[in-house]
C-alpha cells in the first residue's frame, strides 16, 4: 500500500520532531501494510527550504529506516500553496514536484477565498505539462460550500487527493460525507494519511481503504492504489468521467444516513 500525503520527514512543519520519531511513524505505516510514503513537507515562500534538501533528507531517512530493518520507501514531494509568486518559483526550480519528476505537483488551496489569480497558474502550469494535485478539497471550506468549483477544476484535469482522517469522521460529519460524495462523483484520484505526529493508535489509511472497499467495492480500492503507483512513476493516472455531486445521494444515504 502506498501513502500518498504524509508528513513524515523530521524538522519540517507538521512533521516529527526527530529521526528516531520519523522511524516510529514508518514502522506504525509498516504495520498498516503500507510500503511507500510520498513526504509532504510545506513550501513557504517567505522562508522556503531548499527543495535539495528535501530530496536528500528523504534519501537520509530512507538509508537510516534500512539500517533499522523498517520497510518503507520515502519518496520526495512537496505540499505547495497557491499564492500569488508560485509560478515564478515554479520557473526558478524552487518547487519540488512529486519524486522530483516534473508531471505531478501538491496544491493547497486557502481556506478563506478562491485567488482570482488560481486559474491563470493552473493553466500555465499545464502548459508545462505539470498536472496540479489538489490536497484535501473535502476539508476546505472553498469547496464544502460550492461543490461545483472543485467539479470545474477536475473537468479541467485537476487531480484530487482525499485524507483518510476525513473518510474516518475524524473532521466532522460534513467532511466524511463530501469525501464520500466526491469517490461517488470521480472526483477523487488518491487516497493519503495525512500523517503529521506520532499516533500509537495507527495511521488510520487502512482503516479507510477497508471503509472505501464496503462501500464501493475492490474495483475503486485497486484504482487509487493504481493511480498512486502512476503518481510516483510519474505516468498518466486512470480516470472516469466526473459527475456533479449529489446534495442527496441513496448510496450514502442507505449507508450512512446522510
Amino acid at each position: 500500500m502506498i501513502d500518498v500525503y504524509h508528513n513524515i520527514l523530521p524538522g519540517f512543519s507538521k512533521g516529527p520532531a526527530s529521526m528516531e520519531e520519523a522511524v516510529l511513524m514508518a514502522r506504525l505505516a509498516e504495520r498498516e501494510g503500507i510500503t511507500t510514503v510520498i513526504a509532504t513537507p510545506m513550501y513557504h515562500p517567505d522562508q522556503s527550504v531548499p527543495k535539495e534538501t528535501i530530496i536528500n533528507q528523504s534519501k537520509e531517512l530512507n538509508a537510516y529506516l534500512m539500517s533499522e530493518g523498517v520497510h518503507v520507501h520515502v519518496i520526495p514531494a512537496q505540499h505547495v500553496p497557491v499564492y500569488s509568486e508560485l509560478l515564478e518559483d515554479y520557473e526558478a526550480g524552487r518547487l519540488l514536484c512529486v519524486n522530483n519528476q516534473p508531471t505531478y505537483l501538491f496544491l493547497d488551496f486557502p481556506q478563506q477565498n478562491f485567488p482570482l489569480y488560481a486559474e491563470h497558474f493552473i493553466y500555465e502550469l499545464q502548459q508545462r505539462q505539470i498536472t496540479p494535485i489538489i490536497v484535501h478539497p473535502e476539508a476546505n471550506p472553498i469547496f464544502l460550500k460550492k461543490t461545483e468549483r472543485l467539479y470545474d477544476l477536475v473537468r479541467q484535469g485537476l487531480l484530487v487527493q482525499l485524507s483518510s482522517q476525513s473518510l474516518l469522521g475524524f473532521h466532522g460529519k460534513e467532511v466524511k460525507q463530501y469525501a464520500f460524495k466526491l469517490i461517488e462523483a470521480n472526483q477523487a484520484h488518491f487516497m493519503g494519511s495525512c500523517a503529521h505526529k506520532l499516533d500509537r493508535k495507527g495511521i488510520g489509511l487502512k482503516l479507510a481503504y477497508q471503509q472505501v472497499g464496503k462501500v464501493f467495492g475492490n474495483k475503486t480500492m485497486d484504482m487509487f492504489q493504481t493511480n498512486a503507483q502512476a503518481l510516483i512513476d510519474g505516468l498518466p493516472i486512470y480516470l472516469l468521467e466526473p459527475t456533479r455531486v449529489k446534495r442527496k445521494s441513496s448510496l450514502m444515504h442507505s449507508l450512512f444516513g446522510f
